[in-house]
C-alpha cells in the first residue's frame, strides 16, 4: 500500500497528546486522536481483510525512515523551487513576507530562520536562479539535526520533577546520516530538477495569476455523532486563484511513487486520506478568505515598482500561527458546503479540484471531489458513518492499536530545522488551544 508520511502532523499530534483517547469527564463522546496514515491504515486492512502487522526490524525500520526522509527533502525542493521562481518573476530573491504569504501555518520563529537562511552568501553568489535553489535547498537540508528527544509535559497534570530523555530505534547518529546522504535524493536528484525546469511547469504557480500556500499544518477535532476524532492532515500545496471562486482551488498533493492511472484505482484508504485534506482546506481556508479577503498583486502594482510588489497572499497581513487552521467542526458543518446547501459558486463539489503529483516522474492524475466521496450530502454522511466505525474500532481495541501506532521505544525521530545546529535542546516549540470554537 503506498502510504503518505504525515511526519509534521504526526509530530504535532505528539507533542499535544496527553492520551490517545480525550478523557473530559464533561464530554460524554469518547474520541480518539489519529493520523491519516494511521486512520489509512486500520482502513486498509478492514479493506483487505489483513491483520496490521509492524515489522520491528531495524532493517525494515531504516527502509521506512529513507523513504519518510526522501518525501520530505523532495518536496521542500519543489516548493522551495516555486518559491524562487515566483519572487524572480518580480525581479527579486524571496524576502520575509514572500515566506510568510507562502507559509501561513509556519510560526514566526521558524519564518524568521527560513528568511535568515536565503540571506546566505553562497546563495546570493550563485549566478543563475536554478544555482540558487539548489544552494538554498541545500543549506536547509543541511540545517537539519537530531535533537535529545524528552518526554512531554502534561499541562493537564502535576508535571513530574524530572523529564526522560526517550531513545529510539534508529540511534540519531544513524538517523543523521540517512538525512544527509539519503541514497534516494542521489537516485533520483536529477529527475527532480529536470521536472522542475521544465519550461512550461507540470504545477503552474504564476505569481501574477496564484496564491501559492505550502506545507499548511491542519487540525480538524471532528464530532461524528457517536464519537470524536481529532486528525491533523498536512497540506502540502495549495494554489487559490485570484479569481476564486469563480476558478476553483487546487489541493496540491506530492507522491513519490508510481500514481494510479485513473481515480477508480485508487484505494478507499487512499480516497478517505483526501476526503479529509480536502475537508480541512475547505473549511479553512474559506473561513480565511470570508474574515480577511485576498491581497491580490494588481492592488499593489500601480503604487510600487516591480521588485517591490508582495506576494498575493491571503489577508493583508501574517495570519500565521492565529489557529486559523485549527477547527472544530461536526457533519451537518461539512454538509452544509454541498451544493445542495450552498448554491453560490464556494460549494465543494464546484471550488475545489485535486491534483495527485509524482516530480520524479512528472506523473500527475486530477481528481474532482466527486472521486473521493464528496459528490453530494448522502455520500459524506455515508463517508463520515465509515469514519466513525473506524474511531469506534479504534476506541474498543485502543491497548492494541497503541501497540501498533506508537511502539516503545520510539522508531525514530526525525531531525528538526534550525538555523543553530550545535544547539542541545530541541528548537521551541509554540503550543495553542486544539479545541477551537465550531466552525458553521
Amino acid at each position: 500500500m503506498e502510504e503518505e508520511n504525515y511526519y509534521e502532523g504526526e509530530e504535532l499530534i505528539n507533542q499535544q497528546r496527553v492520551e490517545a483517547e480525550e478523557n473530559n469527564p464533561e464530554q460524554e463522546k469518547q474520541g480518539a486522536r489519529l493520523s491519516l496514515s494511521q486512520l489509512s491504515t486500520i482502513i486498509h486492512s478492514q479493506e483487505n481483510g489483513t491483520k496490521i502487522e509492524i515489522d520491528e526490524s531495524k532493517e525494515h525500520i531504516k527502509q521506512e525512515l529513507t523513504q519518510q526522509i526522501f518525501d520530505v527533502q523532495t518536496r521542500n525542493l519543489v516548493n522551495f523551487s516555486q518559491l524562487y521562481k515566483r519572487a524572480n518573476q518580480l525581479d527579486r530573491l524571496p524576502t520575509y513576507n514572500d515566506f510568510a504569504a507562502t507559509y501561513p501555518s509556519k510560526n514566526p520563529i521558524k519564518l524568521h530562520n527560513l528568511y535568515l537562511l536565503s540571506q546566505n552568501e553562497t546563495i546570493k553568489k550563485e549566478p543563475t536562479l536554478d544555482g540558487k535553489i539548489e544552494q538554498f535547498w541545500k543549506l536547509w537540508k543541511d540545517n537539519h539535526a537530531v535533537y535529545p528527544q524528552k518526554e512531554k509535559t502534561n499541562f493537564q497534570k502535576p508535571s513530574k520533577p524530572s523529564k526522560k530523555i526517550k531513545t529510539t530505534i534508529i540511534p540519531p547518529t544513524e538517523i543523521q546520516q540517512i538525512w544527509d546522504n539519503n541514497p534516494m535524493i542521489e537516485k533520483h536528484h536529477d529527475d527532480i530538477m529536470k521536472n522542475i525546469n521544465k519550461k512550461e511547469p507540470l504545477i503552474n504557480a504564476d505569481v501574477d495569476k496564484y496564491i501559492l500556500i505550502n506545507d499548511i499544518q491542519t487540525t480538524l477535532n471532528i464530532d461524528l455523532g457517536k464519537n470524536r476524532l481529532q486528525t491533523s492532515p498536512l497540506i502540502h500545496s495549495l494554489r487559490i486563484p485570484q479569481k476564486y471562486p469563480s476558478e476553483p482551488m487546487n489541493l496540491i498533493i506530492y507522491r513519490t511513487q508510481r500514481l494510479p492511472d485513473t481515480p477508480q484505482q485508487m484505494s478507499e484508504s487512499q480516497k478517505f486520506q483526501l476526503f479529509l485534506e480536502t475537508i480541512a482546506v475547505k473549511m479553512t481556508i474559506d473561513q480565511i478568505i470570508s474574515q480577511y479577503g485576498i491581497t491580490s498583486i494588481s492592488q499593489w502594482s500601480s503604487i510600487h515598482k516591480k521588485e517591490h510588489i508582495p506576494f498575493p497572499r491571503l489577508a493583508k497581513e501574517n495570519i500565521a500561527f492565529t489557529n486559523q487552521f485549527v477547527k472544530k467542526i461536526n457533519i451537518q458543518d461539512v454538509q452544509n458546503q454541498s451544493l445542495e446547501h450552498k448554491t453560490n459558486a464556494y460549494n465543494i463539489q464546484q471550488s475545489i479540484i485535486l491534483t495527485l503529483y509524482n516530480p520524479i516522474t512528472g506523473q500527475k492524475l486530477s481528481l474532482l471531489p466527486s472521486d473521493i466521496y464528496l459528490s453530494d450530502q448522502w455520500e459524506i454522511q455515508e463517508a463520515f458513518n465509515k469514519i466513525s466505525n473506524i474511531t469506534e474500532h479504534y476506541i474498543s481495541n485502543k491497548d492494541e492499536f497503541s501497540k501498533i501506532f506508537r511502539p516503545k521505544p520510539t522508531h525514530y525521530k526525525l531531525p528538526e530545522f534550525s538555523t543553530n545546529k550545535n544547539q542541545k535542546t530541541e528548537p521551541t516549540q509554540i503550543a495553542f488551544d486544539i479545541f477551537g470554537p465550531s466552525t458553521k
